[in-house]
């Protein structure tokens, strides 16, 4: 997998090597981050807080008014703690959460099969 910005020349190495008879295809492999995110945005002068059609902000509702806060203050205007976090705050899992999780994932998982067997037997599906 070669990113675009990669690719460079390369299609004028390809011609001149293959004097003209080679050709190049790409094909689109998905999307993954990317590897340096900042100098790409760096790069294209973005400013999220001049961008004025996907704003950063968030409106909070105070007395029936909207009140626009920007992204950086918004967690002092919260009320409810949304459980989200940067991942250098994220506390470490233990083992022990790690396989609770997959346990009750797994135990989910095997009812949901169970459900769609009965309902297969009963000819609903």
């Amino acid at each position: 997998i070669v990113t675009v910005a990669a690719l460079g020349s390369y299609m004028e190495e390809v011609a001149a090597y293959t004097r003209g008879a080679g050709t190049l295809q790409c094909t689109l492999s998905g999307y993954i981050p990317c590897k340096n995110a900042e100098a790409v945005i760096a790069a294209s002068g973005y400013d999220p807080e001049l961008d004025v059609r996907n704003p950063s902000s968030s409106v909070f509702c105070s007395h029936g008014a909207g009140t626009i806060i920007p992204w950086y203050e918004v967690r002092s205007f919260m009320h409810v703690d949304t459980g989200w976090r940067f991942p250098e705050e994220a506390p470490a899992m233990t083992e022990e959460e790690s396989l609770d999780i997959a346990a009750e994932r797994a135990r989910k998982a095997a009812e949901e099969r169970e459900k769609q067997r009965r309902l297969l037997e009963e000819g609903i599906l």
